[in-house]
Protein backbone atom coordinates (compact mmCIF):
# COMPACT_ATOMS: atom_id res chain seq x y z
CA UNK A 1 0.00 0.00 0.00
CA UNK A 2 2.77 2.46 0.78
CA UNK A 3 4.20 1.61 -2.86
CA UNK A 4 1.25 2.66 -4.03
CA UNK A 5 0.82 6.01 -2.79
CA UNK A 6 4.56 6.47 -3.44
CA UNK A 7 3.53 6.11 -6.88
CA UNK A 8 0.50 8.22 -6.75
CA UNK A 9 2.55 11.12 -5.29
CA UNK A 10 5.37 10.55 -8.00
CA UNK A 11 2.87 10.91 -10.59
CA UNK A 12 1.70 13.79 -9.34
CA UNK A 13 4.43 15.66 -9.24
CA UNK A 14 5.44 14.78 -12.38
CA UNK A 15 2.52 15.53 -14.20
CA UNK A 16 1.53 18.99 -12.66
CA UNK A 17 -0.51 21.22 -14.57
CA UNK A 18 1.50 24.17 -16.69
CA UNK A 19 -0.25 27.25 -17.48
CA UNK A 20 1.19 28.79 -20.78
CA UNK A 21 0.91 32.63 -20.31
CA UNK A 22 -0.06 34.31 -23.73
CA UNK A 23 2.03 37.66 -24.01
CA UNK A 24 0.52 40.78 -24.32
CA UNK A 25 0.49 42.64 -27.30
CA UNK A 26 0.31 46.16 -27.95
CA UNK A 27 1.30 48.02 -31.35
CA UNK A 28 0.03 49.60 -33.96
CA UNK A 29 1.14 50.19 -37.70
CA UNK A 30 0.49 52.29 -41.06
CA UNK A 31 -0.27 51.07 -44.18
CA UNK A 32 1.49 54.00 -46.75
CA UNK A 33 -0.02 54.20 -49.50
CA UNK A 34 2.21 57.26 -50.32
CA UNK A 35 4.83 55.70 -52.91
CA UNK A 36 1.99 54.25 -55.10
CA UNK A 37 0.25 57.99 -55.30
CA UNK A 38 3.48 59.21 -56.38
CA UNK A 39 3.69 56.78 -59.23
CA UNK A 40 -0.03 58.22 -60.24
CA UNK A 41 -2.27 55.58 -58.85
CA UNK A 42 -5.14 56.19 -56.59
CA UNK A 43 -5.47 54.07 -53.29
CA UNK A 44 -8.61 54.22 -50.68
CA UNK A 45 -9.75 51.76 -48.37
CA UNK A 46 -13.14 53.94 -48.32
CA UNK A 47 -16.42 52.46 -50.92
CA UNK A 48 -17.58 55.76 -52.28
CA UNK A 49 -15.06 58.34 -53.99
CA UNK A 50 -15.94 62.44 -55.11
CA UNK A 51 -15.24 61.75 -58.75
CA UNK A 52 -16.05 59.98 -61.44
CA UNK A 53 -14.45 56.58 -62.98
CA UNK A 54 -14.67 53.43 -64.96
CA UNK A 55 -15.43 50.28 -63.04
CA UNK A 56 -12.82 47.84 -65.02
CA UNK A 57 -12.76 44.71 -62.40
CA UNK A 58 -12.44 43.01 -58.92
CA UNK A 59 -8.82 42.50 -57.89
CA UNK A 60 -7.85 39.69 -55.45
CA UNK A 61 -4.24 38.89 -54.52
CA UNK A 62 -3.25 35.79 -51.77
CA UNK A 63 0.04 35.84 -50.77
CA UNK A 64 1.21 32.77 -48.09
CA UNK A 65 4.65 32.04 -46.62
CA UNK A 66 5.33 28.77 -47.96
CA UNK A 67 8.12 26.74 -49.37
CA UNK A 68 8.31 27.46 -53.36
CA UNK A 69 7.48 24.73 -55.51
CA UNK A 70 9.77 23.14 -57.91
CA UNK A 71 8.99 24.34 -61.61
CA UNK A 72 7.01 22.13 -63.56
CA UNK A 73 8.52 21.71 -66.36
CA UNK A 74 5.21 20.93 -68.70
CA UNK A 75 3.85 24.13 -68.58
CA UNK A 76 4.09 26.28 -71.59
CA UNK A 77 4.45 29.76 -68.66
CA UNK A 78 7.67 30.64 -69.10
CA UNK A 79 7.29 32.53 -65.41
CA UNK A 80 5.94 29.92 -64.06
CA UNK A 81 9.25 27.19 -65.39
CA UNK A 82 11.75 29.88 -64.27
CA UNK A 83 9.86 30.38 -60.32
CA UNK A 84 8.14 27.72 -59.35
CA UNK A 85 4.90 29.73 -58.83
CA UNK A 86 1.68 29.13 -60.74
CA UNK A 87 -1.98 30.37 -60.47
CA UNK A 88 -3.89 27.46 -58.83
CA UNK A 89 -6.72 28.87 -61.69
CA UNK A 90 -4.46 27.70 -64.43
CA UNK A 91 -4.45 24.19 -63.73
CA UNK A 92 -1.21 24.07 -61.36
CA UNK A 93 0.01 21.04 -59.85
CA UNK A 94 -1.63 20.23 -56.94
CA UNK A 95 0.32 20.45 -52.90
CA UNK A 96 -0.73 16.83 -52.36
CA UNK A 97 1.46 15.64 -56.09
CA UNK A 98 3.61 18.97 -56.03
CA UNK A 99 7.63 18.65 -54.89
CA UNK A 100 8.84 21.67 -53.06
CA UNK A 101 12.30 23.24 -52.54
CA UNK A 102 13.73 23.94 -48.87
CA UNK A 103 13.94 27.59 -49.93
CA UNK A 104 10.86 29.22 -47.80
CA UNK A 105 9.46 31.48 -49.30
CA UNK A 106 8.22 34.95 -46.92
CA UNK A 107 6.16 37.65 -47.91
CA UNK A 108 5.42 40.74 -46.92
CA UNK A 109 1.99 43.35 -46.72
CA UNK A 110 3.71 45.72 -49.54
CA UNK A 111 4.23 42.59 -51.55
CA UNK A 112 0.65 41.98 -52.00
CA UNK A 113 -0.08 45.21 -52.20
CA UNK A 114 2.51 45.52 -55.11
CA UNK A 115 0.61 42.50 -56.99
CA UNK A 116 -2.49 44.37 -56.87
CA UNK A 117 -1.33 47.52 -58.19
CA UNK A 118 0.52 45.61 -60.82
CA UNK A 119 -2.70 43.42 -61.75
CA UNK A 120 -5.04 46.47 -61.95
CA UNK A 121 -2.88 48.43 -64.20
CA UNK A 122 -2.39 45.35 -66.31
CA UNK A 123 -5.49 45.53 -66.93
CA UNK A 124 -6.14 49.50 -67.53
CA UNK A 125 -6.81 50.93 -64.38
CA UNK A 126 -5.05 53.64 -62.53
CA UNK A 127 -6.94 52.99 -59.15
CA UNK A 128 -8.12 50.65 -56.74
CA UNK A 129 -11.17 51.52 -54.45
CA UNK A 130 -13.00 49.85 -51.45
CA UNK A 131 -9.40 48.25 -50.25
CA UNK A 132 -9.17 45.83 -48.10
CA UNK A 133 -6.48 43.94 -46.36
CA UNK A 134 -6.62 40.90 -44.15
CA UNK A 135 -3.39 39.30 -42.32
CA UNK A 136 -3.41 36.17 -41.01
CA UNK A 137 -0.65 34.05 -38.92
CA UNK A 138 0.00 30.85 -40.45
CA UNK A 139 1.09 28.89 -37.03
CA UNK A 140 0.76 25.46 -37.77
CA UNK A 141 3.25 23.25 -40.27
CA UNK A 142 1.08 21.36 -41.81
CA UNK A 143 -1.61 23.64 -43.64
CA UNK A 144 -4.48 22.40 -45.84
CA UNK A 145 -4.80 23.89 -49.59
CA UNK A 146 -6.74 23.10 -52.54
CA UNK A 147 -5.15 19.81 -53.08
CA UNK A 148 -4.01 18.56 -49.83
CA UNK A 149 -1.91 19.34 -47.14
CA UNK A 150 1.46 21.56 -47.80
CA UNK A 151 4.44 22.24 -45.19
CA UNK A 152 4.51 25.95 -44.75
CA UNK A 153 6.42 26.22 -41.05
CA UNK A 154 5.06 29.40 -39.63
CA UNK A 155 4.79 32.86 -40.87
CA UNK A 156 1.98 35.23 -42.40
CA UNK A 157 -0.32 35.31 -44.91
CA UNK A 158 -1.97 37.91 -46.62
CA UNK A 159 -4.92 38.87 -48.86
CA UNK A 160 -5.64 42.25 -50.12
CA UNK A 161 -8.72 42.87 -52.27
CA UNK A 162 -10.15 45.80 -53.96
CA UNK A 163 -11.95 47.17 -57.15
CA UNK A 164 -9.79 48.44 -60.12
CA UNK A 165 -10.83 51.49 -61.49
CA UNK A 166 -10.15 53.82 -64.51
CA UNK A 167 -10.36 57.53 -63.43
CA UNK A 168 -12.10 59.55 -66.07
Amino acid sequence: MKKLFILMGAALLLSSCVTQKIPAVKEASIVDYKKYWDQGFFITESPSISFEYIPIGAVTVNLQDGYEAIANNNTNNTAEKKTGWASRSRGAQSAATAKYTDKLARFSLYDAIDMAVAKAKENGADGLINVSIDIARVTTSKQTTYGGTADTGSGYGYVVKGMAIKRK
